[in-house]
């Protein structure tokens, strides 16, 4: 089951770290410790710009779940709104079709 975070909130979140990683105040002891830091202040922009990347809107979630083909890929029906009683029974022969055929399969 997929959880879901707040994109803004975690975003901030590593905002919070660059910036300190970013602190040209904070104490470095070394030049290790220097390499260290620079590379945590990159990787906390690398990370910003993939949430970025990754996150969806609104309208592309919308056209997804609209999408007779992502509904079929999950391997479910979509039914239209607009869909008649001939169109339902239409639709349950082919799903009982569909499993009768699994069941065979499952059998051989």
């Amino acid at each position: 089951m997929s959880k879901y975070i707040d994109a803004d909130r975690l975003r901030a979140e590593i905002k919070f770290a660059k910036s300190v990683y970013d602190n040209p105040k904070r104490v470095v002891y070394g030049v290790a410790d220097a390499y260290r830091q620079d590379g945590r202040a990159a990787m906390c922009g690398d990370i910003l710009k993939r949430i970025d990347f990754l996150q969806q809107d609104e309208t592309q979630v919308d056209k997804m779940l609209c999408s007779q083909v992502w509904w079929e890929e999950q391997g479910w029906i979509m039914i239209p709104p607009n869909v008649t009683i001939d169109g339902i029974d239409s639709l349950l022969k082919q799903v009982r079709k569909k499993l009768q055929q699994e069941q065979l399969e499952g059998q051989r």
